[in-house]
């Protein structure tokens, strides 16, 4: 009968101890995605948008790529000009006014750093 005491005991103390190190896992798992999120650049915010007239052959891919956002790629910047401008998809029209983002110089200084 000690020998199944002895065992219980044992157990237990190895089931503890697989509880400690998961949650050692769980805390450093954590900790290395605050960091994570803590050091991911954000894109800047738009200081506001300026009105643009869509010119012969242009595209909205175009567009974006000519009134870059630092931090966003061009295809986050049609999404978001599509998104301000409520546009349904990206086909637009010559002579189409649409609003485009404006970045601060400061801003862009600050997304380039």
């Amino acid at each position: 009968m000690q020998s199944n005491r002895t065992r219980r005991a044992s157990g237990t103390t190895e089931s503890h101890l697989t509880d400690i190190a998961l949650l050692g896992i769980c805390a450093v798992c954590l900790v290395v995605a605050g960091v994570t999120a803590a050091l991911t650049p954000t894109a800047p915010d738009p200081a506001g948008w300026a009105a643009v007239t869509v010119p012969e052959n242009a595209t909205l891919w175009d567009i974006a790529r000519s009134n870059p956002v630092p931090g966003l790629s061009t295809a986050e910047t049609v999404a978001a000009i599509r998104a301000h401008n409520g546009l349904e998809s990206a086909v637009v029209l010559v002579g189409q006014s649409l609003q485009v983002p404006y970045v601060s110089p400061v801003a862009e200084a600050v997304a380039q750093r």
